[in-house]
Order: structure tokens, then C-alpha cells, then sequence
């Protein structure tokens, strides 16, 4: 019980932030994310971190070794592929570093929703603007929504991502093709 305050008392400081203030970390050093091995050490730990997706990327691709091997850009230095990566501003924020990079492919997307919280800023299909804060945090979704979580993981490799969106405290979608901005905050302390 208590853990579960101290992640709602975390979420609802992150929501009452102001999610469109890019200042507090425009003035830190910038860096290419697909570079770094913050991402690298990151998506390596994924599946220790957490049991459910572990226990999906097994059932899929029958380890995570072959996981890795079906997805060789997720450990190594990354430049864009059009067969994969959408053109979209990305932005992650660590306490030292803001890493930045032109491009997220939907596994990617997926991968850093699973350890944490984001803002997603995309069109809708009719034409309108909107934003979700989400995520696929295992212990930032209700867990009567174990079941829905783990399909939103079948979206791997497909142009649309399902994500559980903190503000309405529901699943929302949106096609990665329509997506604007990632940003994804490792300074809240909610990953």
C-alpha cells in the first residue's frame, strides 16, 4: 500500500508539471541517443526488469538472445532505417545528459514505455493534435489491466501502438506514421 502512494504521489508530480516546458533540459548537454550506451545498457536490462515482457519476448522469440538477434540495432550504435524508424523529434532526459535523435522505430517506442513514462505528441486520424502521457510500466497500470498490457506488446513492428495514457487512466492508440515529438523524462524518478 504504501509503495502504491509513493507511485501515485510520483505520477501525479509528473502530470502536474508542465509537460510542454522543454527549458529544464534544453540547457544540459546534448548527445546522440543511438550512440550512447545509456540506451544500450537500458534495453539490455528490459527483460530482467520486467517479468511480463520477459516472459513475452520468450513466448515470441523463444529468448531474449533471439530477440536481440531479430532486432540488432536495439544493442548496437544505431543510424536511421526507413524501413523501420519513423521521422519524429525524440528527446530523453537524464539528470546529466539530454540525449536527442531524428528518428524512434516502433519497437523502440514500445521499449522505452515499458520502462517508464513519456509524452507522445501526435495527429490524430482526423487531422487534430493531441498528447498522451503514457506508459507500459508494470507498476503504473492498474493491475486489472495485465491482460490489455501484454497485447499491447504484439504491436511490435506494426504502425500502431497502444499505451496506457496516466492523464485519462485508460489505453489510448495512435499510429506511429502521425506521431510528432517523444519525450521521454529519466529525471521524475517514475521509471
Amino acid at each position: 500500500m504504501e509503495n502504491e502512494n509513493q507511485n501515485n504521489d510520483l505520477i501525479q508530480s509528473f502530470l502536474n508539471s508542465d509537460l510542454n516546458d522543454t527549458s529544464y533540459f534544453e540547457s544540459k548537454p546534448k548527445e546522440d541517443y543511438y550512440l550512447s550506451d545509456y540506451r544500450i545498457q537500458k534495453y539490455k536490462n528490459l527483460t530482467k526488469n520486467d517479468k511480463f515482457f520477459g516472459e513475452y519476448i520468450k513466448s515470441t522469440y523463444g529468448s531474449e538472445e533471439n530477440f536481440f538477434q531479430f532486432n540488432p540495432s536495439l544493442l548496437n550504435s544505431k543510424t536511421y532505417d526507413p524501413s523501420t524508424d519513423f521521422l519524429v523529434e525524440v528527446s530523453i532526459v537524464t539528470k546529466d545528459v539530454n540525449y536527442k535523435a531524428g528518428f524512434i522505430s516502433t519497437t523502440e517506442l514500445i521499449l522505452e514505455n515499458i520502462n517508464g513514462v513519456t509524452t507522445i505528441e501526435y495527429f490524430k486520424v482526423n487531422g487534430l493534435a493531441a498528447k498522451i502521457v503514457g506508459t507500459l510500466n508494470t507498476n503504473l497500470i492498474p493491475s486489472a489491466q495485465a491482460s490489455t498490457r501484454k497485447n499491447a506488446f504484439t504491436y511490435l513492428n506494426k504502425n500502431r501502438v497502444l499505451i496506457w495514457d496516466l492523464q485519462k487512466q485508460g489505453w489510448s492508440s495512435f499510429y506511429m506514421n502521425r506521431l510528432i515529438r517523444f519525450v521521454k523524462d529519466d529525471t521524475s524518478g517514475v521509471e
